[in-house]
């Protein structure tokens, strides 16, 4: 089932919200869904990850190496210049 079309300024704000929470992405999609009641954290998680993630400034990646695995950190976002 599909919800509610998002809106260009909602899309804004959980941008916003995942900016200041860069090292969260679940702590800004709360801080999002406080502020506009009518969207759900997966509602907002999914919509960063399917997404905004690609659409918006986090096309930096931080690489975690250990002896066994290599994890790959996508997203932070990179600050307005």
């Amino acid at each position: 089932m599909r919800g509610n079309i998002w809106t260009p300024e909602e899309d804004r704000d959980l941008i916003k919200c995942i900016e200041n929470n860069p090292q969260n992405i679940r702590e800004g999609c709360r801080q999002f869904i406080t502020t506009h009641p009518n969207r759900t954290f997966l509602a907002a998680h999914d919509r960063w990850h399917k997404t905004l993630r690609d659409k918006s400034r986090t096309h930096i990646c931080f690489v975690t190496l250990g002896k066994r695995n290599c994890n790959r950190n996508r997203k932070v976002v990179i600050p307005e210049i």
